[in-house]
């Protein structure tokens, strides 16, 4: 698995990690982004809700299924935080609906549900 973040100048810091070291990596890296990021974007009761979404263990379980899905399905559904939307967008997903679920302390986390075809068109 391979991340590529550039810093305006062209400049590639490519991080590439084996899959046995993606749920750890993994989970570090998006916890180090969440508890930096989603406070700007979403309430404290929502940013709470994502880190237990994305830990470890549930990094391992996508993973483990990520092989599985198209060689069963047409097309993947998932639900995507809007910070982490355009990047599904460039990877061929292509939106589908608008969700909100109260997360507690009456915060509501909203986000867009997406789906791409295994053929890549969305």
């Amino acid at each position: 698995m391979e991340f590529h973040r550039t810093n305006g100048k062209d400049k590639d810091f490519g991080m590439r990690l084996k899959r046995a070291e993606c749920p750890v990596k993994g989970a570090e890296i998006v916890e180090k982004t969440i508890r930096a990021v989603y406070p700007h974007y979403y309430p404290s009761g929502a940013v709470q809700f994502f880190l237990d979404l994305h830990n470890e263990r549930r990094i391992r379980e996508a993973l483990a299924r990520e092989d599985m899905v198209f060689r069963k399905y047409q097309a993947v559904h998932i639900d995507a935080s809007f910070p982490a939307e355009s990047m599904y967008l460039k990877r061929g997903y292509r939106i589908k609906t608008y969700e909100k679920i109260e997360t507690g302390g009456g915060d509501y986390l909203c986000y867009h549900t997406m789906e791409k075809a295994a053929d890549g068109k969305g």
